[in-house]
């Protein structure tokens, strides 16, 4: 694992209450079934059948991603050919089956994803373990991408983990193209596509500026100036981890102390030949959702997807790592909270 990824992982552990993705987390796409998700290792797929509210069985498959002993589950059921009445009944139905586990209901309410039914309900189960699930259905009257298909999310944890709500907060719909496919209402009460401009790299669906990156030629050979260690935070801090994305913005680099000897278990491909120093001053980070997706404090509407972090008395370290890279970090405990802002572009 690179050191910007343990740093990332340290930052979402900060940031949020949920425990962060591991390295090998990354977006899975299905042309066939029309969705992506967040998942930590390639899934396995099998085709299988649903019993819908009627009783009537109905043909799905399913996506199965395992991590040691967290499973994340995605449940495809085609209601193409469904009665309109098991259709309208679909997501309740879903819904219905995880309040009848005989489980701890921690959360539960309707919402709208994407433009289109769904719900979220997590359960603590009698062995303490937890599950997260959302159900999407995508009607069939909206004529795009995949209709008539019903997404049911399903992420389990053994007792002692974070309950895994970006499992099911990570899905997106995806058209005929493999783009994301969300909806508005028009004044006609038609769901309607929402036309999105499009940007390269990874900020793409959080509407923001690109992670910073440092070349080797961007690599002090001595003590680093305040602005390189500006530079160095970005590089390391940045990126996405945990499905958000995080950047840094006003870093102010008020002190580069002397070279101190530190231990060299907390840090990571640290070139213990080379000198550490102390730094200290203030940023203001920010964690930013896919747009759309559902979040603790809302839905992260385009324009207002992030959560800012002021942290006016950052301290950290500046090393360097046996592949020659600087890794500049620093943070604040207390931190001045804004939720709702606009990334950084």
């Amino acid at each position: 694992m690179s050191v910007k990824s343990v740093t990332l992982a340290v930052a979402v552990a900060v940031l949020s209450a949920s425990t962060a993705f591991a390295q090998g987390w990354h977006d899975y796409i299905s042309r066939d079934e029309f969705f992506l998700v967040s998942v930590p290792s390639e899934p396995q797929v099998t085709s299988t059948t649903y019993r819908a509210a009627s009783g009537a069985m109905l043909p799905a498959k399913q996506f199965v991603a395992t991590e040691g002993q967290r499973r994340y589950t995605v449940t495809v059921v085609h209601y193409m050919n469904a009665s309109a009445a098991d259709e309208a009944a679909a997501v309740e139905h879903a819904v219905r089956s995880f309040r009848n586990r005989g489980s701890q209901v921690t959360y539960d309410r309707a919402q709208v994803m994407e433009g289109v039914p769904g719900h979220m309900i997590y359960l603590l189960n009698p062995d303490q373990s937890r599950v997260a699930a959302g159900i999407i259905l995508h009607p069939r009257d909206t004529g795009h991408g995949g209709p008539g298909r019903l997404y049911i999310l399903e992420g389990h944890v053994p007792a002692g983990a974070a309950p895994p709500i970006q499992f099911p907060q990570s899905f997106f719909l995806m058209d005929e193209n493999a783009k994301r496919l969300d909806y508005e209402t028009n004044a006609a009460g038609r769901r309607v596509p929402i036309v999105r401009t499009q940007q390269a790299g990874v900020s793409r669906p959080y509407g923001a500026r690109e992670p910073a990156t440092c070349t080797a030629a961007d690599q002090a050979q001595g003590k680093p100036t305040a602005a390189q260690v500006a530079q160095y935070v970005r590089c390391t801090l940045e990126g996405v981890a945990d499905g958000a994305l995080f950047l840094i913005e006003n870093i102010q680099v008020r002190e580069i102390g002397d070279a101190e000897k530190v231990d060299a278990s907390f840090f990571p491909d640290i070139d213990t030949r080379l000198p550490v120093y102390p730094i200290r001053g203030s940023l203001l980070r920010y964690n930013c959702d896919r747009e759309g997706r559902n979040v603790s404090w809302g839905r992260a509407e385009p324009g207002a997807n992030c959560v800012s972090f002021l942290e006016a008395n950052a301290s950290g370290h500046c090393y360097k790592t046996t592949a020659g890279v600087w890794s500049c970090s620093m943070s604040d405990l207390v931190t001045q909270k804004t939720e709702k802002v606009a990334p950084p572009k």
